[in-house]
């Protein structure tokens, strides 16, 4: 075993000998998904999810079990309901009207604090079914009706992105009598369901190849039909298919963050492993299959080293992980040479990790 003589390479030595004991077992490795209902191009959705400090990106998706991390099932949709005062600086629940003309008498759907001023249209919140003011001017699904009668209402939902006075258009120009008139408590359940709409993710076209955002996968689920007209791929907020969509069109959008970090500077095992507790981090610890898959894809696509170090070391006769993860990989060395007992990913070599000699300089993955 090569340890450093120094202060440091002590301190190391007994963090690594603290760690040992009873096995974790389990991947280290997380990601989650955020849905953001905001309605956005694809580049605006990719560019807020880049820029917000809390996401690494669209979403990108690496298995089908990824899919069940996702909830896209809320929406808010456009009604009828404005408040034609707005510029009076009114906002008494009072002054909003149906249709123009008829006082809306389901006062207490307001959500809480709902309106605030300068709010003149209203959506229609599918988790709670309350009613919420905001600016005409945004983007929206929206809700058509048909008239049967003076009290009862078909109502359709209507998964594309337009302004209140847009959307208005077109429930008339598509044969429906206007945007959703709820002047009763059961016009309003009625109006309510569970709706199926595109949300985007980081899957889009360069030039004639489907590529994701990160570049770090290469899924695509089985009724993926990518000759569609349209560069950028939607999946669908409940059946969870996925659909190429004009990329100028708005919809919500999922953002993903995970908590793997590819340290770009070159260190020996040691000087990596104190790097990653300096900052808080650990380095990783990584079992074989779709986690030991995604950090060599991430590793391709951001450039690392031919080589980078993980968290695994040959102390006392064992490999062992520094933060105790059971070691699963069944091809390492049960007494590697004495210059080799330090573990890393090789770039050309994606199936296992391989041992290395510890004074080698090479880029590190860390977690939190």
């Amino acid at each position: 075993m090569m340890m450093s003589s120094g202060p440091s390479g002590v301190f190391l030595l007994l963090f690594i000998m603290f760690q040992i004991g009873v096995p974790a077992s389990g991947s280290i490795a997380w990601r989650r998904y955020s849905y953001i209902r905001l309605h956005y191009t694809w580049s605006q959705a990719q560019a807020y999810c880049r820029n917000s400090g809390l996401y690494i990106d669209l979403a990108t998706i690496y298995t089908p079990s990824d899919l069940n991390n996702m909830d896209m099932t809320r929406y808010a949709a456009w009604i009828d309901l404005r408040n034609p005062n707005v510029d009076d600086d009114s906002t008494s629940r009072w002054d909003w009207v149906w249709a123009g003309q008829y006082r809306n008498n389901l006062i207490g759907k307001w959500a809480y604090n709902e309106p605030d001023d300068g709010e003149s249209c209203a959506m229609l919140y599918s988790v709670d079914s309350k009613f919420y003011g905001t600016s005409c001017g945004e983007f929206l699904f929206f809700i058509c009706y048909k008239s049967r009668n003076s009290y009862r209402h078909v109502y359709t939902f209507i998964p594309q992105s337009k302004t209140w006075s847009e959307a208005k258009q077109h429930c008339k120009d598509e044969g429906f009598t206007d945007l959703a008139f709820l002047f009763t408590s059961q016009n309003l359940n009625d109006s309510v369901s569970e709706a199926d709409f595109p949300v985007w993710i980081g899957l889009h076209r360069d030039g004639e190849t489907w590529k994701w955002s990160t570049g770090l996968s290469d899924y695509a689920d089985e009724g993926w039909h990518q000759n569609i007209d349209g560069s950028c791929a939607s999946i669908s907020s409940r059946s969870k298919l996925m659909v190429p969509q004009n990329c100028e069109d708005r919809f919500p959008f999922i953002c993903y963050k995970d908590n793997l970090i590819l340290i770009k500077e070159n260190k020996t095992w040691e000087e990596a492993l104190e790097y990653c507790m300096i900052v808080g981090y650990k380095l990783v610890s990584v079992q074989p299959g779709a986690d030991h898959a995604n950090m060599m894809s991430m590793i391709e696509y951001e450039g690392g080293t031919e080589k980078v170090w993980t968290g695994l070391r040959f102390l006392a006769g064992h490999w062992v992980f520094t933060n105790r993860v059971t070691v699963s990989y069944s091809d390492l060395p049960l007494c590697p040479v004495e210059e080799q007992h330090c573990g890393a990913f090789l770039r050309d070599d994606t199936a296992g990790i391989h041992p290395t000699n510890c004074l080698e300089k090479w880029n590190f993955l860390c977690y939190y």
